[in-house]
């Protein structure tokens, strides 16, 4: 027979990380805070201008599914504690951080910040008047090395140009947590010709083997999206693809990559 349904929990007790002492909030001052919780450490952190004010612990076990608010919470249903003030440069990263860290952010901001960038950033540089507000992930520029070209055509608008002779672009910082579940989608062409090695479209680097790949195998002519067991010089790479000399030379391809930790699988799957 069925498991019978547990009854749905109608309260929860709060988890707060707050300063030692109670005060010290100046009201009409900016203040800038920051909110990180360790999953590593089990620890819930409040920083205010820069510096650690207070920490708990606690095992995060859920994730609030159902959106984001700016100056009100939502409870059960109902809107409330509203904010009585101004709000600014309001970031979201999807990784803990320590002092060294929102010491960056609170003096320099988003780009100050390093590893991986800001996943949604609201600047409110929008003018007074406008019925929304804009957000934006903060990425990093690609500095572009050995001739890579940008402006030529492409399946959408225009496309970069990669000679397959030293011609390569690079972002200084990853922008995916590896360890977890993540999508990775291209468009790609290969020239056509005898190509007997790999030819990477995209990448993540560790120090010794990329945390993903996505790469046309010259070997085989098929298209792969592959990940590392470790980041040693001698891991195994974990692999799949289509069925050798499925791919097409000259014709523009999407790709998309799937690694998915639960149940552990890397799958790609290519449309177009």
């Amino acid at each position: 027979c069925p498991m019978p349904l547990k009854p749905r929990e109608t309260s929860s007790k709060i988890i707060r990380a707050m300063s030692a002492q109670p005060g010290g909030v100046q009201a009409g001052v900016w203040t800038h805070l920051a909110g990180s919780y360790d999953g590593v450490e089990k620890q819930l952190r409040l920083f205010v201008n820069g510096e650690l004010v207070g920490e708990t612990s606690h095992n995060m076990t859920w994730t609030g599914s159902h959106g984001l608010q700016v100056g009100a919470g939502t409870y059960s249903g109902e809107v409330k504690s509203y904010f009585p003030g101004t709000v600014d440069e309001i970031s979201l990263f999807d990784k803990r951080m320590w002092e060294p860290q929102v010491q960056a952010l609170y003096e320099e901001g988003v780009t100050g910040v390093p590893g991986r960038p800001v996943v949604a950033h609201f600047d409110f540089e929008e003018p007074a008047g406008s019925p929304e507000v804009l957000g934006y992930a903060h990425v990093r520029p690609a500095v572009l090395h050995g001739g890579m070209e940008l402006g030529a055509s492409g399946p959408v608008t225009t496309s970069a140009r990669l000679s397959g002779e030293g011609a390569y672009g690079s972002v200084g910082v990853p922008h995916l947590n590896t360890e977890r579940s993540f999508t990775v989608s291209a468009w790609a062409k290969i020239d056509p010709g005898q190509h007997t090695e790999e030819k990477v479209v995209v990448s993540q680097l560790g120090t010794h083997r990329p945390g993903f790949t996505l790469y046309y195998s010259g070997v085989q002519n098929r298209w792969v999206f592959g990940t590392y067991r470790s980041d040693a010089p001698d891991a195994d790479l974990i692999w799949t693809g289509q069925p050798a000399g499925s791919a097409v030379q000259g014709e523009w391809v999407h790709l998309v990559g799937v690694h998915d930790t639960e149940p552990f699988p890397t799958w790609l799957v290519r449309a177009g």
